[in-house]
Protein backbone atom coordinates (compact mmCIF):
# COMPACT_ATOMS: atom_id res chain seq x y z
CA UNK A 1 0.00 0.00 0.00
CA UNK A 2 1.67 3.38 -0.39
CA UNK A 3 3.63 5.74 -2.17
CA UNK A 4 5.21 9.11 -1.43
CA UNK A 5 4.60 11.30 -4.29
CA UNK A 6 0.98 12.02 -5.98
CA UNK A 7 2.33 10.56 -8.85
CA UNK A 8 1.33 11.73 -12.16
CA UNK A 9 0.89 9.51 -15.11
CA UNK A 10 -0.64 10.11 -18.56
CA UNK A 11 -4.31 9.90 -17.40
CA UNK A 12 -3.70 9.22 -13.75
CA UNK A 13 -1.88 9.65 -10.68
CA UNK A 14 -1.88 8.05 -7.35
CA UNK A 15 -1.02 7.44 -4.14
CA UNK A 16 -1.20 3.81 -2.66
CA UNK A 17 -1.67 2.37 0.06
CA UNK A 18 -3.45 -1.28 1.54
CA UNK A 19 -2.87 -1.61 5.58
CA UNK A 20 -0.40 1.46 6.05
CA UNK A 21 -0.83 4.74 7.11
CA UNK A 22 2.57 6.93 6.99
CA UNK A 23 3.83 10.01 8.38
CA UNK A 24 6.38 12.30 7.25
CA UNK A 25 7.91 15.63 8.22
CA UNK A 26 10.21 16.41 4.60
CA UNK A 27 9.43 17.01 1.22
CA UNK A 28 11.66 16.05 -2.33
CA UNK A 29 12.96 17.94 -4.86
CA UNK A 30 10.23 18.56 -7.55
CA UNK A 31 10.96 16.44 -10.18
CA UNK A 32 13.62 14.37 -8.68
CA UNK A 33 13.24 11.19 -8.51
CA UNK A 34 14.28 9.68 -4.83
CA UNK A 35 15.03 6.20 -5.77
CA UNK A 36 18.14 7.66 -7.66
CA UNK A 37 19.26 9.22 -3.67
CA UNK A 38 18.85 5.69 -1.30
CA UNK A 39 22.45 5.35 -1.17
CA UNK A 40 23.27 8.84 -1.08
CA UNK A 41 21.78 9.38 2.28
CA UNK A 42 19.82 12.29 0.76
CA UNK A 43 16.33 10.78 2.51
CA UNK A 44 15.84 9.51 5.65
CA UNK A 45 13.25 7.43 7.36
CA UNK A 46 9.95 9.42 7.83
CA UNK A 47 10.74 11.57 4.45
CA UNK A 48 7.52 12.59 2.35
CA UNK A 49 9.62 11.30 -0.64
CA UNK A 50 10.39 7.86 0.57
CA UNK A 51 8.70 5.28 -0.98
CA UNK A 52 6.22 3.57 0.80
CA UNK A 53 4.78 7.43 2.27
CA UNK A 54 1.29 7.67 1.75
CA UNK A 55 0.85 11.13 0.71
CA UNK A 56 -1.43 13.65 1.96
CA UNK A 57 -2.17 17.41 1.69
CA UNK A 58 0.30 19.71 3.85
CA UNK A 59 -0.86 20.97 6.85
CA UNK A 60 -0.90 24.91 7.64
CA UNK A 61 2.39 24.97 8.06
CA UNK A 62 3.21 23.71 4.31
CA UNK A 63 4.73 19.87 6.30
CA UNK A 64 2.96 17.26 5.07
CA UNK A 65 2.52 14.51 8.07
CA UNK A 66 2.68 15.46 11.59
CA UNK A 67 5.06 16.97 13.39
CA UNK A 68 7.12 16.13 16.89
CA UNK A 69 10.10 16.70 18.77
CA UNK A 70 12.43 13.96 19.65
CA UNK A 71 11.68 10.27 18.30
CA UNK A 72 8.10 9.77 16.93
CA UNK A 73 5.75 7.25 15.21
CA UNK A 74 6.61 7.92 11.47
CA UNK A 75 4.24 4.52 9.88
CA UNK A 76 1.41 2.43 11.14
CA UNK A 77 0.35 -0.78 9.55
CA UNK A 78 -2.84 -3.05 10.62
CA UNK A 79 -2.78 -6.62 10.12
CA UNK A 80 -5.62 -8.81 11.40
CA UNK A 81 -5.57 -8.78 15.23
CA UNK A 82 -2.80 -7.06 15.27
CA UNK A 83 -0.47 -3.45 14.80
CA UNK A 84 2.98 -2.44 13.92
CA UNK A 85 4.22 1.13 14.49
CA UNK A 86 7.71 2.57 12.55
CA UNK A 87 9.36 5.35 14.64
CA UNK A 88 11.78 7.60 13.27
CA UNK A 89 14.78 6.07 14.47
CA UNK A 90 13.67 2.79 11.61
CA UNK A 91 12.56 0.76 14.67
CA UNK A 92 9.32 -1.07 14.97
CA UNK A 93 7.33 -1.97 17.63
CA UNK A 94 3.84 -4.54 17.26
CA UNK A 95 1.28 -5.72 19.68
CA UNK A 96 -1.58 -7.93 19.44
CA UNK A 97 -2.20 -11.03 18.48
CA UNK A 98 0.93 -13.19 18.10
CA UNK A 99 -0.14 -16.26 17.79
CA UNK A 100 1.22 -17.00 14.40
CA UNK A 101 4.45 -15.03 14.80
CA UNK A 102 3.22 -11.84 13.18
CA UNK A 103 4.76 -9.45 16.39
CA UNK A 104 8.24 -11.08 15.41
CA UNK A 105 9.11 -11.66 18.99
CA UNK A 106 8.61 -15.58 20.87
CA UNK A 107 7.43 -16.24 24.07
CA UNK A 108 4.08 -14.72 24.17
CA UNK A 109 0.82 -15.10 22.59
CA UNK A 110 -0.23 -11.41 22.31
CA UNK A 111 0.51 -8.39 24.01
CA UNK A 112 -1.59 -5.62 25.02
CA UNK A 113 1.36 -3.01 24.99
CA UNK A 114 3.55 -2.33 21.97
CA UNK A 115 7.25 -4.69 22.15
CA UNK A 116 9.91 -3.46 20.18
CA UNK A 117 10.99 -5.60 17.29
CA UNK A 118 14.82 -6.48 17.62
CA UNK A 119 17.42 -6.61 14.95
CA UNK A 120 16.09 -5.30 11.69
CA UNK A 121 17.81 -1.39 11.82
CA UNK A 122 16.43 0.64 10.60
CA UNK A 123 13.25 0.11 8.67
CA UNK A 124 12.39 2.21 5.55
CA UNK A 125 8.63 0.77 5.74
CA UNK A 126 6.59 -1.59 7.23
CA UNK A 127 3.09 -3.45 5.76
CA UNK A 128 0.49 -5.78 7.84
CA UNK A 129 -1.25 -8.83 6.10
CA UNK A 130 -3.99 -11.12 7.69
CA UNK A 131 -1.39 -12.63 9.94
CA UNK A 132 1.95 -11.58 8.64
CA UNK A 133 4.23 -8.93 8.66
CA UNK A 134 7.02 -7.22 6.52
CA UNK A 135 9.65 -4.88 6.43
CA UNK A 136 12.35 -3.51 3.80
CA UNK A 137 15.33 -2.40 5.58
CA UNK A 138 17.22 0.63 4.63
CA UNK A 139 19.93 -1.62 2.63
CA UNK A 140 17.14 -2.06 0.31
CA UNK A 141 15.96 -6.32 1.80
CA UNK A 142 12.56 -7.48 2.72
CA UNK A 143 12.10 -9.67 5.54
CA UNK A 144 8.55 -10.76 6.69
CA UNK A 145 7.88 -12.61 9.70
CA UNK A 146 4.63 -14.38 11.06
CA UNK A 147 2.27 -17.22 9.12
CA UNK A 148 3.96 -19.00 6.21
CA UNK A 149 0.66 -21.70 5.40
CA UNK A 150 1.15 -20.06 2.05
CA UNK A 151 4.81 -19.00 1.92
CA UNK A 152 3.74 -15.67 2.96
CA UNK A 153 7.24 -14.81 4.87
CA UNK A 154 8.99 -15.84 1.15
CA UNK A 155 9.66 -19.52 2.54
CA UNK A 156 8.70 -23.23 1.61
CA UNK A 157 5.01 -22.79 3.22
CA UNK A 158 5.10 -24.70 6.57
CA UNK A 159 2.16 -24.45 9.44
CA UNK A 160 4.92 -23.53 12.12
CA UNK A 161 4.88 -19.67 13.53
CA UNK A 162 7.66 -17.74 11.80
CA UNK A 163 8.62 -15.10 14.78
CA UNK A 164 12.51 -14.48 13.24
CA UNK A 165 12.14 -11.92 10.15
CA UNK A 166 12.75 -14.29 7.01
CA UNK A 167 14.77 -12.34 4.29
CA UNK A 168 13.01 -12.52 1.29
CA UNK A 169 14.85 -13.41 -1.83
CA UNK A 170 14.62 -14.40 -5.33
CA UNK A 171 14.01 -11.08 -7.13
CA UNK A 172 14.82 -10.31 -10.92
CA UNK A 173 18.58 -9.72 -11.33
CA UNK A 174 19.53 -6.41 -10.38
CA UNK A 175 16.43 -5.15 -9.67
CA UNK A 176 15.78 -3.84 -5.84
CA UNK A 177 12.70 -3.44 -3.92
CA UNK A 178 11.81 0.02 -3.22
CA UNK A 179 8.56 -0.40 -1.59
CA UNK A 180 6.68 -3.60 0.20
CA UNK A 181 2.70 -4.28 0.77
CA UNK A 182 0.95 -7.00 2.04
CA UNK A 183 -2.21 -8.65 1.66
CA UNK A 184 -3.94 -11.34 3.69
CA UNK A 185 -1.83 -14.13 2.58
CA UNK A 186 0.59 -12.45 0.13
CA UNK A 187 3.18 -9.60 0.01
CA UNK A 188 4.13 -7.66 -3.58
CA UNK A 189 7.06 -5.52 -3.77
CA UNK A 190 7.81 -2.57 -5.85
CA UNK A 191 11.28 -2.61 -7.65
CA UNK A 192 13.44 -0.21 -9.23
CA UNK A 193 12.92 -0.16 -13.08
CA UNK A 194 9.16 0.22 -12.55
CA UNK A 195 8.24 -3.70 -11.83
CA UNK A 196 6.49 -5.55 -9.67
CA UNK A 197 6.99 -9.05 -7.99
CA UNK A 198 4.90 -10.80 -5.69
CA UNK A 199 5.21 -14.00 -3.41
CA UNK A 200 2.93 -16.18 -1.16
CA UNK A 201 -1.12 -17.54 -1.93
CA UNK A 202 -1.92 -17.14 -5.37
CA UNK A 203 -5.34 -19.13 -5.45
CA UNK A 204 -6.79 -15.94 -6.74
CA UNK A 205 -4.26 -14.96 -9.16
CA UNK A 206 -2.66 -12.32 -7.22
CA UNK A 207 0.45 -13.05 -7.93
CA UNK A 208 0.19 -12.38 -11.91
CA UNK A 209 1.03 -16.11 -12.55
CA UNK A 210 -0.42 -18.94 -13.06
CA UNK A 211 -3.36 -21.03 -14.87
CA UNK A 212 -6.80 -20.00 -13.94
CA UNK A 213 -9.77 -22.58 -13.81
CA UNK A 214 -13.17 -21.25 -12.58
CA UNK A 215 -12.45 -19.21 -9.56
CA UNK A 216 -8.85 -21.34 -8.79
CA UNK A 217 -5.12 -20.54 -10.29
CA UNK A 218 -2.87 -23.07 -10.32
CA UNK A 219 -0.04 -22.90 -9.04
CA UNK A 220 -1.38 -22.16 -5.35
CA UNK A 221 1.79 -20.56 -3.55
CA UNK A 222 4.75 -19.20 -4.46
CA UNK A 223 8.11 -18.54 -2.02
CA UNK A 224 9.97 -17.32 -4.65
CA UNK A 225 9.38 -13.32 -5.73
CA UNK A 226 7.15 -13.80 -9.08
CA UNK A 227 7.49 -10.70 -11.14
CA UNK A 228 4.59 -9.80 -12.51
CA UNK A 229 4.62 -8.88 -16.72
CA UNK A 230 1.40 -6.70 -17.06
CA UNK A 231 2.32 -4.56 -13.93
CA UNK A 232 5.90 -3.40 -16.16
CA UNK A 233 5.83 0.56 -15.68
CA UNK A 234 4.38 0.08 -12.28
CA UNK A 235 4.66 3.58 -9.85
CA UNK A 236 2.93 2.46 -7.26
CA UNK A 237 1.30 -0.59 -5.77
CA UNK A 238 -1.36 -1.49 -3.30
CA UNK A 239 -3.10 -4.99 -2.00
CA UNK A 240 -6.37 -6.10 -1.07
CA UNK A 241 -7.20 -9.20 0.57
CA UNK A 242 -6.92 -11.54 -2.49
CA UNK A 243 -5.99 -8.76 -4.97
CA UNK A 244 -2.98 -6.82 -6.57
CA UNK A 245 -2.80 -3.28 -7.70
CA UNK A 246 -0.75 -0.91 -9.42
CA UNK A 247 -0.55 2.43 -10.41
CA UNK A 248 0.48 2.13 -13.91
CA UNK A 249 0.61 5.13 -16.75
CA UNK A 250 -3.04 3.84 -17.94
CA UNK A 251 -4.66 4.48 -14.33
CA UNK A 252 -4.93 1.86 -11.75
CA UNK A 253 -4.80 -1.67 -12.68
CA UNK A 254 -5.64 -4.70 -10.52
CA UNK A 255 -5.42 -8.53 -11.15
CA UNK A 256 -6.70 -11.25 -8.72
CA UNK A 257 -9.99 -12.45 -7.04
CA UNK A 258 -13.20 -10.18 -8.38
CA UNK A 259 -15.49 -12.38 -6.74
CA UNK A 260 -16.97 -9.14 -5.45
CA UNK A 261 -15.81 -7.05 -8.24
CA UNK A 262 -12.62 -6.09 -6.48
CA UNK A 263 -10.93 -5.62 -10.23
CA UNK A 264 -13.54 -2.45 -10.71
CA UNK A 265 -13.89 -3.55 -14.23
CA UNK A 266 -17.82 -3.71 -14.30
CA UNK A 267 -18.78 -6.85 -13.86
CA UNK A 268 -17.82 -10.10 -11.22
CA UNK A 269 -16.22 -12.07 -14.74
CA UNK A 270 -13.85 -13.17 -14.41
CA UNK A 271 -14.04 -14.64 -11.10
CA UNK A 272 -10.36 -14.04 -11.25
CA UNK A 273 -7.30 -13.06 -13.49
CA UNK A 274 -3.84 -12.87 -13.58
CA UNK A 275 -3.87 -10.36 -16.21
CA UNK A 276 -4.33 -6.48 -15.02
CA UNK A 277 -6.73 -4.13 -16.79
CA UNK A 278 -7.41 -0.57 -16.00
CA UNK A 279 -10.09 0.77 -14.13
CA UNK A 280 -13.30 2.79 -14.78
CA UNK A 281 -13.24 6.63 -16.22
CA UNK A 282 -14.73 8.11 -12.53
CA UNK A 283 -10.83 8.10 -11.18
CA UNK A 284 -9.26 8.91 -14.31
CA UNK A 285 -7.19 12.47 -14.70
CA UNK A 286 -7.19 12.87 -11.06
CA UNK A 287 -4.61 12.90 -8.22
CA UNK A 288 -5.83 10.04 -5.86
CA UNK A 289 -5.31 8.17 -2.54
CA UNK A 290 -5.86 4.41 -2.99
CA UNK A 291 -6.70 2.02 -0.16
CA UNK A 292 -7.13 -1.76 -0.02
CA UNK A 293 -7.72 -3.79 3.11
CA UNK A 294 -9.89 -6.56 2.23
CA UNK A 295 -12.67 -7.20 -0.39
CA UNK A 296 -13.56 -3.18 -1.07
CA UNK A 297 -11.37 -0.30 -2.23
CA UNK A 298 -11.68 3.35 -1.99
CA UNK A 299 -9.86 6.30 -3.58
CA UNK A 300 -9.57 9.67 -2.60
CA UNK A 301 -9.79 11.98 -5.50
CA UNK A 302 -7.29 15.10 -5.36
CA UNK A 303 -10.78 17.05 -5.17
CA UNK A 304 -11.87 15.90 -1.87
CA UNK A 305 -14.68 13.57 -3.36
CA UNK A 306 -14.32 9.61 -2.65
CA UNK A 307 -14.85 6.61 -5.06
CA UNK A 308 -15.58 3.24 -3.80
CA UNK A 309 -15.93 -0.14 -5.48
CA UNK A 310 -15.92 -3.74 -4.09
CA UNK A 311 -17.90 -5.87 -1.16
CA UNK A 312 -21.10 -4.17 -0.31
CA UNK A 313 -22.49 -6.30 2.13
CA UNK A 314 -22.86 -4.20 5.07
CA UNK A 315 -22.96 -0.67 2.91
CA UNK A 316 -19.32 -0.53 2.68
CA UNK A 317 -18.96 0.78 -1.10
CA UNK A 318 -22.27 2.17 -1.47
CA UNK A 319 -25.05 3.70 0.04
CA UNK A 320 -26.80 2.57 2.69
CA UNK A 321 -26.52 -1.26 3.89
CA UNK A 322 -27.91 -2.97 -0.02
CA UNK A 323 -25.99 -6.25 -0.48
CA UNK A 324 -25.29 -5.24 -3.91
CA UNK A 325 -21.53 -5.63 -4.37
CA UNK A 326 -20.42 -2.47 -6.27
CA UNK A 327 -18.80 -4.19 -9.71
CA UNK A 328 -17.05 -0.69 -11.09
CA UNK A 329 -15.66 2.46 -9.13
CA UNK A 330 -18.50 4.92 -7.92
CA UNK A 331 -18.84 8.24 -6.82
CA UNK A 332 -20.09 8.12 -3.09
CA UNK A 333 -22.95 11.02 -3.24
CA UNK A 334 -22.96 13.60 -1.22
CA UNK A 335 -19.25 12.93 0.37
CA UNK A 336 -17.08 15.77 0.22
CA UNK A 337 -13.38 17.63 1.67
CA UNK A 338 -12.35 14.61 2.38
CA UNK A 339 -8.53 14.01 2.88
CA UNK A 340 -7.92 10.58 3.01
CA UNK A 341 -10.13 7.01 2.87
CA UNK A 342 -9.76 3.92 4.39
CA UNK A 343 -11.21 0.50 3.11
CA UNK A 344 -11.55 -2.17 5.62
CA UNK A 345 -12.46 -5.41 6.28
CA UNK A 346 -16.73 -4.50 5.70
CA UNK A 347 -15.93 -0.82 6.27
CA UNK A 348 -14.59 2.19 5.40
CA UNK A 349 -13.43 5.26 7.37
CA UNK A 350 -12.57 9.13 6.29
CA UNK A 351 -10.37 11.75 7.44
CA UNK A 352 -12.15 15.00 6.50
CA UNK A 353 -10.22 18.03 5.66
CA UNK A 354 -11.11 19.16 9.02
CA UNK A 355 -9.07 16.26 10.56
CA UNK A 356 -12.05 14.40 12.10
CA UNK A 357 -12.91 10.89 11.23
CA UNK A 358 -16.47 9.40 10.12
CA UNK A 359 -16.89 5.26 9.68
CA UNK A 360 -19.73 3.23 8.42
CA UNK A 361 -20.17 -0.52 7.26
CA UNK A 362 -19.84 -3.43 10.01
CA UNK A 363 -20.18 -2.42 13.68
CA UNK A 364 -20.40 -5.60 15.46
CA UNK A 365 -17.55 -4.74 17.57
CA UNK A 366 -17.54 -1.21 17.75
CA UNK A 367 -15.09 -0.99 14.81
CA UNK A 368 -17.53 1.84 13.21
CA UNK A 369 -16.66 3.91 16.14
CA UNK A 370 -20.24 3.39 18.03
CA UNK A 371 -22.09 1.59 20.82
CA UNK A 372 -24.82 0.40 19.04
CA UNK A 373 -23.21 -2.69 17.09
CA UNK A 374 -24.88 -3.81 14.27
CA UNK A 375 -24.42 -2.17 10.63
CA UNK A 376 -24.01 1.81 10.22
CA UNK A 377 -24.96 2.74 6.58
CA UNK A 378 -23.88 6.32 6.77
CA UNK A 379 -20.82 8.02 7.30
CA UNK A 380 -20.64 9.07 11.14
CA UNK A 381 -18.05 10.82 13.61
CA UNK A 382 -15.95 8.55 15.36
CA UNK A 383 -15.54 10.33 19.03
CA UNK A 384 -12.73 11.96 20.49
CA UNK A 385 -10.61 11.90 17.47
CA UNK A 386 -8.76 15.14 16.41
CA UNK A 387 -6.46 16.44 14.39
CA UNK A 388 -5.97 13.29 12.55
CA UNK A 389 -3.59 12.22 9.60
CA UNK A 390 -4.50 9.03 8.36
CA UNK A 391 -6.23 6.10 9.52
CA UNK A 392 -5.49 1.74 8.97
CA UNK A 393 -8.33 -0.38 9.25
CA UNK A 394 -7.92 -4.17 10.02
CA UNK A 395 -8.94 -7.14 8.33
CA UNK A 396 -10.84 -8.36 10.91
CA UNK A 397 -12.88 -5.99 13.20
CA UNK A 398 -10.35 -2.79 14.45
CA UNK A 399 -8.99 0.45 13.42
CA UNK A 400 -6.43 2.72 14.34
CA UNK A 401 -5.66 6.64 13.48
CA UNK A 402 -2.54 8.68 13.79
CA UNK A 403 -2.54 12.57 14.16
CA UNK A 404 -0.61 15.58 13.51
CA UNK A 405 0.87 15.28 16.89
CA UNK A 406 2.29 11.50 16.12
CA UNK A 407 0.33 9.86 18.71
CA UNK A 408 -2.19 6.54 17.72
CA UNK A 409 -5.64 5.62 18.53
CA UNK A 410 -7.27 2.42 17.81
CA UNK A 411 -11.05 1.16 18.44
CA UNK A 412 -13.03 -1.65 18.33
CA UNK A 413 -12.07 -5.29 19.00
CA UNK A 414 -9.68 -6.02 21.03
CA UNK A 415 -9.21 -9.51 22.27
CA UNK A 416 -5.86 -10.15 21.60
CA UNK A 417 -4.82 -6.70 23.03
CA UNK A 418 -4.83 -5.11 18.92
CA UNK A 419 -5.96 -2.06 20.37
CA UNK A 420 -2.48 -1.10 22.60
CA UNK A 421 -3.86 0.24 25.76
CA UNK A 422 -2.73 -2.26 27.90
CA UNK A 423 -6.43 -4.33 28.42
CA UNK A 424 -8.36 -7.01 26.37
CA UNK A 425 -11.39 -4.62 27.01
CA UNK A 426 -13.05 -3.93 23.24
CA UNK A 427 -14.19 -0.19 22.96
CA UNK A 428 -15.68 1.94 20.59
CA UNK A 429 -14.31 5.01 21.48
CA UNK A 430 -10.45 5.50 20.31
CA UNK A 431 -7.77 4.53 23.08
CA UNK A 432 -4.82 6.05 23.17
CA UNK A 433 -1.98 3.45 22.29
CA UNK A 434 0.98 2.92 25.11
CA UNK A 435 4.01 3.06 23.94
Amino acid sequence: MNTSRFIRAVAFASCVSSTAAIVAACSADEGSDPREDFDSGKYTVGDSSLPGYDGGPPNEAGVVGPTCTGTCVVQLAVGGSFACALFSDGKISCWGSNLSGQLGVTGVDSSSTPIQLRGLVPIKTISAGGWHSCALTTDERIFCWGINSSAEVGATADTKPHFDPNEVKGFPIGAKPVDVQSGSFHSCALLTGDRVACWGYNAQGQLGTGTASGQTVSPTNSAKPSAISSLTGATSITLGGQTTCATMPSGIECLGSNIFGQLGRGSATPLVDVRSAALGSVIVGVDSFLSAQGRNFAVTRQDGRVVLWGSNGYGESGIGDAATDIYGPTLYPGLENIASATAGNDMTCVVTKERSVKCWGRNTSGQVGQPSGGTITKPTLVPNLTNVYRVALSTLSFGCALTYDGEVYCWGANESGQLGDGTTTSSSTPVKVKF
